[in-house]
């Protein structure tokens, strides 16, 4: 008798899980160093763009794959063209690489929040385990960051205008190359992660709506980072807008 493969209980579960994955450093890291590096509020709208005509498509194919296969992406690929299994393992490969640069932020972040924790590390380690709480702290933490430093006084207009107002004449075809990659590197695709949730799914997941609500998630999530960084960098040194120091914004 063929066992069935245990999957999410419910729609919900799936977004969750799925924007759990997409929603991290692409958001609250990458989104505002490259919209600063590359035209600012023009950047942002490009970048909306990516995540509507390409991403929402991508992960939707992703998900869509995954639970005609319910396999693994090497395996998936494989059921669409014998000859694509190379895709698979490419896919798997990528999240490898990643770890690289991830581990290099790990020792950035260890630097700039040296004895941070100091007294707490009991309290951090039973907290990080409660996914309720982690969701509700992280919301209310992007929410408070984001009206705070909209009342931070000088350069706060002009933050909110290199954020909000576009001004295309910045805008070349690298930025767009870049709004694009940013795409998939924050909503988690073309590295197998969004296949193998697929192969969990099941017929009662709507995976339309389902990929909407990702991604609206995600983006949410990147715009409200978006808009505490900008505010007040300008507050506090409005000589990076725009810079090449960008990679540093959310740390600074």
């Amino acid at each position: 008798m063929e066992k069935k493969k245990v999957g999410f209980a419910s729609g919900i579960g799936f977004i969750l899980a799925a924007a759990g994955s997409a929603v991290g450093l692409g958001n609250l890291w990458g989104f505002p160093y490259k919209t600063s590096q590359n035209g600012g509020a023009a950047f942002v709208l490009i970048y909306i763009a990516c995540v509507l005509l390409i991403g929402f498509v991508t992960m939707l194919s992703e998900i869509y794959l995954g639970r005609r296969s319910q396999a693994n992406p090497m395996t998936a690929y494989k059921m669409v063209n014998k000859n694509l299994g190379w895709c698979g393992l490419v896919a798997i490969m990528i999240p490898a690489f990643i770890i690289c640069y991830y581990s290099v932020l790990g020792g950035w972040t260890t630097k700039y929040a040296l004895n941070s924790f100091s007294g707490n590390a009991g309290i951090v380690s039973t907290f990080s385990v409660n996914t309720g709480e982690v969701i509700l702290y992280t919301a209310l933490f992007l929410v408070a960051i984001a009206i705070y430093a909209l009342t931070l006084g000088s350069g706060v207009r002009e933050g909110l205008a290199f954020y909000l107002k576009p001004d295309f004449s910045g805008i070349t075809f690298k930025s767009v190359l870049v709004a694009m990659g940013q795409a998939f590197y924050s909503l988690s695709l073309g590295m197998g992660i969004m296949i193998t949730y697929g192969s969990y799914t099941g017929k009662e997941v709507n995976l339309v709506r389902s990929t909407a609500m990702v991604c609206v998630f995600d983006t949410v999530v990147a715009l409200l980072a978006g808009l505490a960084i900008f505010p007040s960098v300008a507050h506090f040194d409005p000589s990076l807008l725009g810079s090449s120091k960008g990679v540093a914004l959310m740390f600074i």
